[in-house]
């Protein structure tokens, strides 16, 4: 029997530091990165990633062969976008109101669990210490508090702090 491969999901600002290479951030993403493409684990984003990396992409004045760049991105063979269905729907309302996040969030985190994710990555509350700054949860304030997910920064898989594989590393 063959063991499948973890999955593992991105939340927005993940793609958006993977896409300019942020300094601080991109190190830790291009491992994962390299995992996905040598088939050791699995990523999946939500179509609402696509339309919210598109809208910051226009929203900066992107030009476009950045806006080509960006396309190129997304039709990497390591990621595998998830549509919003009914169920994935219900479950982000469901989020929305128990937990007060954004709709995105709650449609990516939803897709997230929806698709069995071992984990979420999100620098969404990073800045701030995954704490709660005025009345928007933080997606890194949920980690631990729904389903069996994990919801944490890259950097956790990247030190081998986070098990991916049911062991105690990635």
């Amino acid at each position: 029997m063959t063991k499948s491969k973890p999955l593992v999901a991105w939340d927005t600002c993940v793609i958006l530091s993977a896409i300019d290479k942020h300094p601080n951030r991109y190190p830790a993403i291009e491992l994962l990165e390299k995992r996905a493409r040598e088939k050791e684990l699995g990523i999946v984003i939500s179509v609402v990633c696509i339309a919210e990396v598109l809208y910051v992409g226009e929203g900066s004045c992107a030009d476009e062969s950045q806006m080509r760049m960006i396309d190129q991105w997304f039709d990497n063979p390591h990621l595998s976008v998830y549509n919003i269905d009914r169920g994935i729907a219900r479950r982000a309302a469901s989020l929305r109101r128990e937990f007060r996040i954004s709709t995105p969030d709650a449609l990516i985190l939803a897709t997230a669990v929806q698709c069995n994710a071992k984990a979420l990555f999100t620098f969404d509350g990073a800045d701030e210490g995954g704490k709660k700054t005025g009345s928007k949860t933080h997606l890194l304030e949920l980690d631990g508090r729904v389903s069996n997910i994990r919801i944490v920064i890259p950097d956790h898989a990247a030190t081998g702090t986070l098990a991916l594989n049911g062991e105690n590393g990635p």
